[in-house]
């Protein structure tokens, strides 16, 4: 049995006034593993950055504006 059709087979077992508190604390917990993973995905990206060799050269936000026919105000 997969772990999905374990839920639902708990789920049903499960009374209704139970079933509110333990959906919102799954939901509360998947909302923070996907902010944790956000972050992992973040912090991945800025080691990828700093190990590199090659970043480029900077430019200011008005210069980039610029060279996309933006104009700030």
């Amino acid at each position: 049995m997969s772990y999905k059709e374990q839920l639902v087979q708990l789920a049903h077992d499960v009374p209704d006034n139970l079933a509110m508190a333990i959906f919102t604390m799954l939901k509360n917990n998947l909302m923070i593993l996907e902010e944790v993973q956000d972050q992992a995905f973040c912090l991945a990206l800025d080691e990828t950055y700093e190990k590199s060799l090659d970043k480029g050269d900077p430019i200011s936000l008005e210069e980039y504006a610029a060279q996309l026919g933006v104009v700030l105000e």
